[in-house]
């Protein structure tokens, strides 16, 4: 259904909105391609070391005496103790069809993923129209409506989360080895013991998948037997 709706509007803004009319316009001379990269990175140490890389590209400008297209894309990533705390990215492109010097329409696709909030891939194709209500030379004021859509594909849809996730993915771990600590203050060893226990059996009741329990165990085991 929405693959039809998407095809019609399409045919709507084409057909509507022919460049014919607007090559008749006494146009201005086309801007020039522009863009920039930035990029950082820092390194922060102390009870934890952590470090941060960040990655930004943006390019715009024209493609024909009516269409423009602009480009950005994103990427971040940090670790904590040599382990993942956060890896996240956007590309982003939208190509924008003059047909008049009021009337535009504009075809737009982002793609985002972000290990941290579950997703693997997360897609928004967008397709609209503007009408500039204003256009001064000191003042512009654009009216623009569209559809869209999004398809997002989850890390615990296929095999990814059946596998132990053993990369650092707390996002405040000071502060929850803290509550940590405040839940066992007052306590005698038994009643510790026991807590320790119900805690492990609601996060495994949460976890849900044998498969990644298994490992966990596994895993825990090792690292005792190994600390001998």
């Amino acid at each position: 259904m929405f693959k039809r709706t998407l095809a019609l509007v399409l045919f709507f803004l084409i057909a509507a909105f022919s460049p014919s009319a607007f090559s008749q316009e006494k146009e201005a001379e086309a801007p020039h391609w522009k863009g920039d990269v930035a990029v950082g990175f820092s390194l922060a140490r102390g009870n934890s070391n952590a470090s941060n890389f960040s990655f930004s590209f943006s390019a715009d400008g024209p493609i024909g005496r009516a269409l423009s297209w602009e480009n950005k894309g994103v990427y971040l990533f940090g670790a904590v103790d040599g382990r993942t705390s956060a890896e996240s990215g956007l590309v982003a492109s939208r190509l924008t069809w003059r047909h008049s010097p009021r009337f535009l329409s504009y075809y737009e696709l982002q793609v985002l993923r972000d290990r941290f909030k579950n997703f693997s891939s997360r897609v928004l194709p967008a397709v609209g129209i503007g009408y500039k209500v204003i256009a001064g030379k000191d003042l512009q004021v654009l009216l623009d409506a569209g559809i869209g859509g999004v398809s997002t594909k989850f890390y615990d849809t296929g095999e990814t989360m059946t596998h132990l996730v053993t990369d650092a993915n707390l996002a405040q771990p000071d502060e929850f080895y803290e509550r940590l600590i405040a839940a066992h203050r007052g306590l005698d060893d038994a009643q510790s013991a026991t807590v320790n226990a119900k805690l492990v059996l609601l996060l495994a009741n949460h976890i849900g998948d044998a498969r990644v329990l298994e490992q966990a165990i596994a895993a825990a085991r090792e690292d005792v037997v190994n600390s001998r």
